[in-house]
This record gives structure tokens, sequence and C-alpha cells, in this order.
């Protein structure tokens, strides 16, 4: 449910907002009234003591002024302890000048003006320096599955269909976004660009499927509409031209090579056809081997069979082969079709079952390169031209946990001319060497269990919620036990806090398995955590009925309000109120909660547990510092202008995944819900995007 405004900004600590509300009505809480007056006196003296703006950051200054009844001369003081500096002791007026450094976390000033014997304070929050404006991460993994142009990790990949190796070391991609094909070329160096969909076409039916290079680095592919196939030259000026008009034989394409002599090899799996074709670069195309599908057979011409050709790689001798279902299939120039039969050093097939080839790329020394999988492992074989077999990389294959993986196995295999070997997963594309992986571009999310640590090291897997105490300090309600459930059975029970203290480091700090459905977090400056609870069956169907509870800096958990026994929208003290499906809309300065609950209807509920039922959101609640509402749509952090209408301070639309640098960067959070943004100081926010945590500095 994108597009929602967040109103859970006022969950900066008390402090934080009453030093707004106390400066402007000219006091603060340590009031000292003047001494009583003799009878026949003028009265007591009265006094008020205002500031310009109450929110500094290093340097900053604030304007204070006095007014005494009696107009007496009014003394400023710096309460002790707080830093800074005055630029008088005594007048009217007097300038607070904020500390240019040495903050690591908000800081309050207290400021004392006394006359006549009466004394108001004003109350200063002085922020850290926010930093450069930008995006940066916090904690967590940025990976994601998405289309993302940039230079080695930074770039990222939806989904890579199918990957061809130019001569020069360069690479061109089928990726998909969505079901929706983008090519892509990918440098040397890792420097990832997409190739925009040609004028004229549609991007709906831009169904390009297979891919290869040629050795003046012309990459060619076959786009389908569901009946033909059309054979199409992308030139290395990234200009795409059609070779040849559409033919019914290139439909269901599966791989290419570029020959020797200019042709192109085609495989097909189709509904009416397995087979090899030779195309010319007019996009000529005359049957090499196979045709129908059926049970593989060895043969020459369409004397041969195959049964589901998936991959195909072009060795220097000029023949090929081919993966066909659960064998490997060599055909000479001439269409002679042979099954090869990799074999361990013992004599044994390597790929009996439950093993299965996946990928084929033939090597510069005629060896071959292979890839295969079973249900717990995956490994690449490198296959010598007398069939015999060694292990170059073995590893698990990645679990599916409730139907979705984050990270995806390799699933492409292919040789540059040196011999390197590059492998692919869905999102990531390393180099092999030796029995070492190493990444060269693309990042995947490996956040599949909570793991604690220090920024990057850190992982979230499903966090729905931030908090900020203003004292450097962000709170994340994460979701571990999502990906730990069966098939189709998500979990969001459970109570997961995690702490990112002012250094980076995460710690989880709340894990209570038994907790409900977790609907809001707000944080205080007092070190208190305010949680809602849903009431759920089994962690899995949302249910009607809801809590509010307080979790003191020791753990103590204190029910305020609710109860998941029954719900209803019934005001009453602590336990007799009920909720229906509650969620935080905000903390005021002194600490009263509110909450949105079902059918629009606003509930206040004291500290006491006093649970009423009100009309409107006070206007000092949902505020960031700066005095502003801000709310995340999942791709764009916006301001909402004192006419309701949004100005956008971060993100762009229609990109997903997260960028982070400059302004405005790209952010990506599929689910969004209220608390998944907030602020953390003075023009700084922290929010989520995908399983990461980010900060967002505004230009100030």
């Amino acid at each position: 449910m994108k597009g929602k405004t967040m109103t859970s900004y006022a969950r900066l600590a008390p402090f934080l907002l009453a030093a707004s509300l106390l400066a402007a009505c000219g006091g603060g809480g340590s009031d000292t009234p003047a001494p009583a007056t003799a009878p026949g006196s003028s009265g007591p003296v009265t006094l008020s003591a205002t500031a310009g703006t109450t929110q500094l950051l290093p340097g900053g200054t604030a304007t204070l002024t006095g007014t005494a009844s009696d107009n007496s001369a009014i003394t400023w003081q710096l309460a002790q302890g707080s830093p800074g500096a005055l630029s008088a002791a005594t007048g009217a007026s007097v300038t607070y000048t904020a500390p240019a450094s040495g903050l690591s976390a908000p800081t309050p000033v207290t400021v004392s003006a006394t006359a006549g014997g009466a004394t108001k304070t004003v109350t200063l929050l002085v922020h850290p320096s926010p930093g450069t404006p930008g995006l940066s991460l916090l904690a967590g993994s940025l990976g994601s599955h998405t289309i993302v142009d940039g230079t080695g990790t930074a770039a990222r990949f939806g989904s890579i269909g199918d990957m061809a190796v130019a001569a020069d070391g360069s690479l061109a991609v089928v990726d998909f976004k969505k079901l929706l094909p983008v090519v892509r070329r990918i440098g040397a160096t890792g420097a990832v660009t997409s190739i925009p969909v040609p004028a004229g076409e549609d991007p709906v039916f831009w169904a390009v499927h297979a891919l290869g290079v040629a050795a003046d680095g012309t990459a060619w592919m076959v786009r389908e509409n569901g009946v033909l196939g059309t054979l199409l030259r992308l030139g290395t000026d990234g200009n795409v031209s059609a070779a040849g008009g559409p033919q019914p034989e290139l439909l269901g394409a599966t791989g290419l090579v570029a020959g020797a002599a200019g042709e192109l090899f085609v495989q097909t799996t189709s509904y009416s056809a397995c087979a090899l074709y030779r195309v010319t670069d007019q996009g000529a195309v005359a049957l090499l081997a196979g045709g129908g599908c059926g049970a593989p057979l060895d043969g020459r011409g369409a004397a041969a069979v195959f049964s589901a050709p998936s991959d195909l790689t072009r060795a220097a001798d000029g023949s090929l082969y081919m993966v066909d279902d659960e064998q490997i299939r060599r055909i000479a120039m001439d269409g002679t079709v042979t099954t090869i039969v990799p074999r361990d050093s013992a004599g044994v097939p390597v790929l009996t079952f439950p093993f299965r080839p996946r990928s084929i790329a033939a090597r510069p020394d005629g060896s071959l390169a292979l890839l295969a999988w079973d249900a717990k492992e995956q490994v690449v074989w490198s296959v010598a031209p007398d069939g015999l077999a060694t292990v170059l990389l073995r590893r698990p294959v990645v679990p599916v946990v409730n139907g979705t993986s984050r990270r995806t196995d390799f699933a492409l295999v292919r040789s540059d001319a040196a011999g390197r070997l590059l492998l692919a997963t869905q999102g990531e594309i390393h180099v092999l060497q030796g029995s070492t992986t190493t990444l060269f571009a693309g990042l995947e999310d490996d956040a599949v269990a909570d793991v604690d640590g220090a920024g990057a090291a850190a992982r979230f897997v499903d966090p729905k919620y931030v908090a900020s105490d203003l004292r450097g300090n962000v709170y994340v309600a994460d979701q571990p036990v999502y990906y730990n459930q069966p098939v189709g059975f998500s979990n969001d029970r459970g109570l997961y806090v995690r702490r990112i203290d002012t250094s980076g480091n995460v710690t989880t700090v709340i894990r209570n398995a038994q907790f409900g459905r977790p609907a809001g977090l707000l944080a205080d400056q007092g070190g208190n955590l305010y949680v809602v609870e849903q009431n759920s069956l089994n962690g899995r169907y949302r249910m009607p009925g809801g809590a509010v509870y307080k979790i003191g800096p020791d753990g103590t958990t204190t029910l305020i309000a609710g109860t998941l026994a029954a719900s209803g929208s019934v005001d009453g003290k602590g336990p007799e109120a009920r909720f229906v499906w509650p969620t935080f809309a905000g903390i005021a300065p002194d600490g009263t909660l509110y909450v949105n609950d079902d059918g629009g209807v606003l509930r206040k509920v004291a500290q006491d547990g006093t649970v009423t039922t009100v009309t409107a959101l006070p206007d000092d609640v949902a505020r960031a510092p700066d005095g502003k509402r801000y709310g995340y749509d999942g791709e764009t952090v916006y301001r909402i202008e004192a006419d309701g209408s949004r100005t956008v301070v971060a993100g762009s639309k229609g990109m997903e995944g997260t960028v982070l640098g400059p302004l405005p960067g790209a952010l990506s959070a599929p689910i969004v819900t209220d608390g998944m943004l907030g602020p953390t100081g003075l023009h700084t926010f922290a929010l989520i995007s995908n399983s990461a945590i980010v900060k967002l500095v505004l230009p100030h």
C-alpha cells in the first residue's frame, strides 16, 4: 500500500517537541516566580523568554529575547553542562551560539533568564552535524533484484536469462525486470549499461531471449512474438536492427553462439521443435541437427533427436556442445550428434540422478566447464577432451524458504578468450579462478537470517518499523522468522527489536517469540520503546484486537492499554479499552500516544492507560525537528507542504533498488507501512529500503 503518509515522526523524544512548545509559550519547565509582594506594591514581576529557533546545528545561532513587566534588567545564564556560549550576560536579547563540533548525539541546552527575582528557562537542542546531503547505509544488505546501471557491485540485475562473452572480455546479458527483457552491456571493468528498447518497439512485447556475441563485438539475439522469431543485431554503438524477417524456426530460442565464419547457431525448444539451426547474418535459416522433440537419439542432421536443449557453446575446433535435458550432446559441423558422458577418475558418470546439467562453456584449451545441480549442492566441473571430469567448485544450493529466495544459485557458466570462467546467478556475475569466486558485478540480497554486527555486515530479514531515541540510537522491528517457515505459511508473529548505535553496530535487544503481530514502534529520549501488538492466528492470519505496550530501558514490558482477548472501538482504561486494528500515529511531547484504528478512528492513549477517541491529531504530533511532516511511498520521500501538496526530497519514481550517494538516489520498499521512515535528528532520517536501513540527509 504505497503512498501512505508516515505519521510516526513524533516518535521523537518528548523533550524534542517540548523544546519548541516551551519556547513558543515563553517558558520552560523550571520557572521561578518572583517573591511575594508586600501590600500596596505594584505586584510580582512577570517575565517572558523566547527563542527564535530551538533546533540548531553545530555553529548555529539562536536569538533569545526576554521581557520583564517592570522593565528591570534581564540576566542570562547557561545551565551547568550546557555547551555553547552566550553573546552577553545581560540585555533584552542575547545570541546563543552552538559549539562548532564535538557533538555525537542531540544535546539539550538550557538557558535561564532572571529579572526582578523571577526566572524563565529556554530549552534548545543542538544536533550533531548531519553530514553531506544524500543517502548512505546505516546497516544491512543493499542487494536486490532489479535493473540499476553502475559499476561492479553498484549495479543490479533483475533476473539474468542469458550471457555471452566478447573477445575483449566484455559481456552482453539478457536481463529481466518483471518478466520484461532488458539487454545490457558489461565492460571488462564491470561497468553495466542498459540498452534502451529500440524506437517503435513496445517494451511489453520486446521479448528477447537467446543471445550471443560475435568476434567483432556485435551481439546477436532472437526476439519472439509468440509465433515467430526474428534475429536482431546489436552493434557496439548500441543500435539494434533486424537481420532478415520473422522465422518460425527461431521460435523458442534457448541458445545462440557465433561461428568463425560469421554464421550463427541457434538452438530452440518449443512445442513443435527441439532443433539446432545454422543462421546467416542476413537471417537465412537452415537445419543443422534435430527436429521434433523426443527421447535423446544420436545421429546426423534430422535423424538426431533432442529432448530439451537449454544451453549452447562453441569449441575452438568449431564443434558445438549442448545441454540437452539431463545429457551433454556434441554436434559436429556436418550435423553429427553424439552424447558425451563426463566421468570422474573412477570412471563413474558425474551426471547421474539427481544431478542435472544447467550450463556449459567451451574453454580455449579444449576442455569444457560444466555447471550442474542437485537438491543439495551445485558443482562446476572441468571436463577434459577424453571426458575426465574434475571438480572446480562445489558449494551448497541456496535454500528456498517460504517459496522465495533472495540469493540464487549459479545458472550460467561462460568462458572468456583467456579461459577465465564467469558464473552468473539471477542477480550476480562472479569470476571463478581456481576454486575461488570473486564478485564481478551485481549484488543480491543475502539476508535470510538476522545477523548482528557492524553496519554492512549486519542483516535484517524483514524490517517493518524504525524509531529513533534522538540520542543516536535507531531501533528496528525486524521479522527474522519469516524465512524459517514452511512454503506458503509466512509468520510475522514475534517481537524482534534491533538497535543500531552511534557507531553503526547492530545488536538484538528484544527477542520475544510469543508476542503477537507488531504494528508500530516508537521511542523516546528516556530510552523507552512503545509497541503496538495486533492479534493474529498462529502469526499467519490477521485477527481483530490489539494492545499498546511500554518497554523500559531495562526490558521491563508494561501493558498500557488494550487486549488481544477482545476487540472493538471501546474507550476505557488499561485492559478495559478495546482496539480493532491499531497502528501508531505518533507521540506527543508529554508522552501521550496516538493510535490509528479501524475505519479511520483516532484514539488517544495517555501514559496512565486511559484511552479516548479524538477527532484530530494535535498539530505538534508527527512532525520532524524542522517542523515539517514527511511521508514515504516506498520509492520517494516527500515533504508535505502547508497546502497539502507533496515535494519529493529523495528517491526516484520508477527506479527500483537502493542507489546511495547524492540526492535524489533511489529507494525501494515493495510493501509500505506506517513507520518505515523516522527522523533521527535535524534534517536526518532513517528509513527502510528493501532489507537495508538507510540514512537520509536533506540539504541544510
